[in-house]
């Protein structure tokens, strides 16, 4: 892989040259893909790279349920936080009785 830098679309990126190993089957279904959307192999790639992302957080339901509430997770982890500095991890009910 060799970095170097390139327009890319309407913006200078440094974009990194790969060598990839493809069976020629898969390599023609990339084209073909490609060909249909109107888009480059390496668009292709980076339409599918963005896709999985936004995918993968979509995903989760509570992956950034508090995004907008910084100050209520901060308030949350502080009292978590103090708690675990000062209270005891274990309830006198659950010691072993013996």
């Amino acid at each position: 892989m060799s970095p170097t830098k390139r327009r890319v679309s309407h913006r200078e990126a440094t974009v990194t040259t790969v060598k990839l190993h493809l069976d020629n089957q898969t390599f023609e279904r990339v084209k073909d893909i490609a060909d249909r959307r109107r888009a480059t192999v390496e668009g292709l790639i980076q339409d599918l790279v963005e896709r999985l992302v936004t995918t993968q957080t979509d995903e989760d339901p509570f992956l950034g349920m508090f995004a907008q509430e910084p100050d209520l997770v901060d308030a949350i982890v502080a009292s978590a936080m103090h708690t675990r500095e000062t209270g005891s991890l274990r309830l006198e009910t659950d010691l072993p009785v013996g």
